[in-house]
């Protein structure tokens, strides 16, 4: 196996550089997280990136893919009943069953 001199020029100059051409070329992935919050007594959907090698980067220009998916979320519950936003990337459910329900309709339309 031949190996490239130009990356094995950035590896020695940058060690993780495998793993930033990854993020670069993969980026995260949006998932719709659910959890019950018992003081509430309501379920929670928050957007939440994941990255390929599980750190976390923020959000800096995939920022914008993650506005995208919450402007969506927001023009979808809006009219639907029971359901408040809570954050920018978070929405409060009063039942199980329709937090489910958008969970599913979330990763129907952002299918990755």
């Amino acid at each position: 196996m031949t190996v490239d001199p130009w990356q094995h020029m950035l590896l020695a100059i940058e060690p993780a550089y495998d793993t930033y051409k990854m993020v670069l070329e993969y980026g995260p992935k949006y998932v719709p997280i659910l959890t019950y919050i018992d003081n509430k007594g309501v379920w929670e959907i928050r957007i939440q990136e994941q990255w390929p090698d599980g750190i976390d980067y923020g959000t800096t220009e995939s920022g914008t893919a993650l506005d995208t998916r919450c402007t969506w979320c927001e023009s979808q519950l809006r009219s639907w009943p029971d359901v408040s936003r809570w954050s920018w990337q978070q929405w409060h459910f009063k039942s199980k069953k329709d937090a489910e329900k958008f969970r599913t309709l979330f990763t129907l339309k952002w299918a990755q």
